[in-house]
């Protein structure tokens, strides 16, 4: 499976909803697919395109399969998605993958039918979940069903646990691991007032949650969190790994995070620093051009005149040279927040790992600070 497949796979596996009719958020129901307990989630588009994804009890393993709603109301779904190897979704379609056909019922229910291949039909009763109380739910829990009850309900056997504890720059933290997941998150349990100390741990939680669900799409991945930077107006924190989604090659994904302190809000860099015309435009609304060229130019020439050995390097011997040169490596580069200033981190041209020798690719605060981004009254190290 190639990037543009696991993008697209990544979008399928977008939180969804229905009742017969599109609506604007997810909607669970649980019931029974024959005798087996079944959870299900289902979207349906206003172009009667349908997205599920279900899970069994005793499996808990998600399936999606995708289809068509009819002008009558109902649902076919007959698209494998688990089964896609190209872009053609004909591909997914083989004689012996899954159909499952639901009519609406009572009480916003479904029911239908669940046949593959010539085999005997399985009847399909489903109910639409109801609320569940939270309150009693431990804070990792409550956050994951708030940001998904069909995930929450998937994962509620798996309970988060800490699994160490320890002193970053200064600030004590707790590291949580999902059973299931190779990754752990931090918590922190002291240096910031106690209303910002939850509003900072509440928003780490759904980092993690959505950083985890992002991870069980692919067949192997080895997520790890690393602090960058702990301050008293910044957060900055970085999840890397090598992911294998199916396809000839693995890759390195590299997600950085940064949070203001001040509300737990996210922050990109247009929000620190801006080397173009001024005003700064909204995030969503900054031309691709500054991406691809102005802001990337700009930073191989700055690492040029700061580190003039560094960026002459080259690895011969590579066949994925990294040219400090081009303003490719450092359009590519993530970005994370440090004591000594912004760290771009650069990347092979295929992405599957870091350019050799990295680490030394800090812009320091004082050139930084030259070059004020959409919060100019924002404190910098």
């Amino acid at each position: 499976m190639n990037l543009l497949t696991l993008t697209s796979r990544m979008l399928v596996l977008g939180f969804v909803c229905i009742v017969g009719m599109a609506q604007a958020t997810p909607v669970v129901y649980s019931g029974k697919m024959g005798t087996t307990p079944v959870v299900i989630e289902l979207d349906v588009h206003l172009d009667g395109r349908v997205e599920s994804r279900y899970f069994v009890a005793s499996e808990r393993v998600t399936h999606h399969i995708n289809g068509q709603r009819s002008k009558q109301g109902q649902l076919t779904l007959n698209i494998d998605v688990d089964a896609l190897e190209s872009d053609d979704e004909a591909d997914a379609k083989p004689a012996n993958s899954p159909v499952i056909t639901l009519r609406p019922a009572d009480n916003n229910g479904w029911q239908g039918e669940w046949r593959q291949g010539q085999g005997t039909p399985l009847a399909v009763n489903l109910s639409q979940m109801v609320p569940i109380a939270t309150a009693g739910l431990s804070p990792f829990m409550q956050s994951l069903y708030q940001l998904s009850p069909y995930d929450y309900l998937l994962r509620a056997t798996a309970e988060p646990v800490m699994v160490k504890q320890g002193v970053v720059n200064g600030y004590n933290v707790e590291w949580w691991q999902e059973p299931n997941a190779k990754l752990s998150m931090f918590q922190l349990t002291s240096g910031y007032p106690a209303e910002r100390l939850a509003a900072l741990n509440a928003a780490l939680r759904e980092s993690f949650w959505r950083t985890v669900m992002a991870a069980a799409q692919c067949e192997h991945s080895d997520d790890k969190v690393k602090i960058s930077l702990l301050s008293e107006k910044m957060i900055s924190y970085v999840v890397s790994g090598d992911r294998s989604c199916g396809g000839a090659h693995g890759y390195m994904e590299v997600s950085p995070h940064i949070l203001r302190v001040s509300d737990a809000s996210w922050l990109t860099l247009s929000d620190l620093m801006w080397v173009d015309e001024s005003p700064v435009p909204d995030a969503s609304a900054i031309p691709d051009d500054y991406l691809q060229e102005t802001l990337p130019t700009w930073l191989a020439a700055q690492f040029a005149r700061l580190y003039p050995e560094q960026t002459a390097a080259t690895d011969d011997e590579s066949e994925d040279a990294c040219d400090y040169s081009s303003s490719e490596v450092w359009a590519n580069a993530p970005w994370s927040l440090t004591s000594k200033g912004i760290y771009f981190q650069t990347m092979t041209p295929n992405l599957t790992s870091q350019c050799k020798g990295s680490g030394w690719e800090i812009l320091p605060w004082d050139i930084v600070k030259q070059h004020p981004g959409r919060l100019k009254d924002l404190p910098l190290p």
